[in-house]
């Protein structure tokens, strides 16, 4: 990762090779002509740019997007992207900062500080944007801050899904290996003259429809938990037969 940016090799090389073919911000270019751009100049196959460009430019996936995308890229349902010839990217404001950070141009932009790793697989969460900026400010004002001050300055981590983060937030920002636990946000809410649990904030990297089939395949098991599946062929096909629910759960959406 660089000391400018926080960014890493992969998601500068993408940074460059949407730049080349589709300029600056504002503009796109199809993302065929990006992807081939990655693989001949960067040595990086499609497969794996085109992930990264969804990472990087999704709501549901970072705080701080670098990509502006255009045309069906999937969605936080988990639905799958369309085909690279039917999309477009091209650099987001904070996209074209990053590469002129990295080229000198501007200072250091802390995305890799903000938008951590946890989306990619790795182990640093997400930060609110505001406060991290926040804490560095007075960072540079003043390092001899304690571990405890950082903390209150920088608040929980924040999952661009809004989900809740809860475990050994002390020994994370003292730089310890920490076990952190990612949940959803649930309300009890008057519907329809029914009292009824809404879902609104989901943990980062768990798909919508994920939550409600593993909801929908619990409700039909009754209090026994429902195995989870892994693999599309290993889903069992949805039911919508009422019958085969408990008589206290009417549908799950």
């Amino acid at each position: 990762m660089t000391e400018r940016t926080g960014l890493g090799p992969l998601e500068l090389a993408i940074l460059r090779s949407v730049s080349a073919t589709a300029g600056t911000s504002g503009t796109r270019a199809r993302t065929t002509t990006v992807l081939e751009y990655l693989d001949e100049v960067e040595r990086i196959g499609p497969a794996y740019g085109q992930t990264v460009l969804q990472d990087l430019g999704s709501w549901w996936r970072v705080h701080l997007r670098l990509f502006e995308l255009e045309g069906n890229w999937g969605d936080v349902a988990g639905g799958a992207m369309a085909d690279a010839r039917y999309t477009e990217v091209g650099l987001s404001h904070l996209g074209e900062l990053a590469l002129s950070s990295e080229d000198g141009r501007v200072g250091p932009v802390p995305i890799g500080l903000v938008d951590g790793s946890l989306y990619r697989g790795g182990q640093q969460p997400p930060l609110d944007a505001a406060r991290a900026l926040g804490a560095v400010s007075k960072l540079l004002e003043d390092d001899t801050l304690l571990d405890g001050d950082l903390q209150r300055l920088i608040g929980l981590p924040s999952l661009p899904t809004g989900g809740r983060v809860r475990g050994d937030i002390e020994g994370l920002y003292a730089g310890r290996l920490a076990r952190l636990l990612q949940s959803c946000r649930i309300t009890r809410e008057q519907l329809q003259g029914r009292q009824t649990l809404v879902i609104t904030t989901t943990p980062l990297g768990v798909a919508t429809d994920q939550i409600t089939r593993s909801l929908w395949d619990s409700a039909r098991v009754g209090q026994e938990a429902a195995p989870v599946h892994y693999l599309p062929d290993q889903v069992p096909p949805r039911t919508t037969d009422a019958a085969a629910l408990p008589p206290d759960v009417v549908d799950v959406r």
